[in-house]
């Protein structure tokens, strides 16, 4: 999930989140889990998507570079 980024650059928390989350899941505590994977997620949300956006364009410029051709 979080591999995209360096170690150096990934928030610390988020380690200590999913290790709550595994706890929470390892328990059977959905409830607590699916807090903390929300939690996750804000953390994680804007770099997924700017990502995706990255994704996109790389692609865009890619096929007007083989149509170019």
């Amino acid at each position: 999930m979080t591999a995209a980024w360096a170690e150096d650059e990934k928030p610390a928390h988020l380690d200590q989140l999913q290790l709550r989350f595994d706890e929470a899941w390892e328990d059977e505590d959905y409830s607590k889990a699916i807090e903390i994977a929300r939690e996750m997620n804000e953390i994680i949300e804007p770099m997924h998507v700017e990502t995706l956006y990255n994704i996109a364009r790389l692609y865009c410029i890619l096929s007007a570079s083989a149509q170019a051709r």
